[in-house]
């Protein structure tokens, strides 16, 4: 899989994407023959790394950042 990159005039853009945890818990509660309520909760972590490059005829800027999303999600549904 390539990098993703931006290229501008002078300048460039790149974004490492790395692979997280996904885990979850999943519960049904069956009311009827026609109504159940299913809730989960689930736990995602993604990120990666963002760098820059900045080029002009007097400096050259240079910056890397790392990205990291922990979530919580709580999903219902009827």
């Amino acid at each position: 899989m390539s990098t993703p990159s931006i290229k501008i005039e002078g300048e460039i853009h790149t974004f490492d994407s790395k692979s997280g945890i996904f885990a979850g818990f999943m519960m049904e509660n069956k009311f009827n023959d026609k109504v159940a309520l299913q809730v989960e909760l689930l736990y995602v972590n993604l990120g990666g790394e963002l760098s820059s490059y900045l080029a002009g005829q007097d400096f050259t800027y240079e910056e890397s950042t790392d990205l990291n999303m922990q979530s919580l999600q709580l999903p219902i549904g009827i």
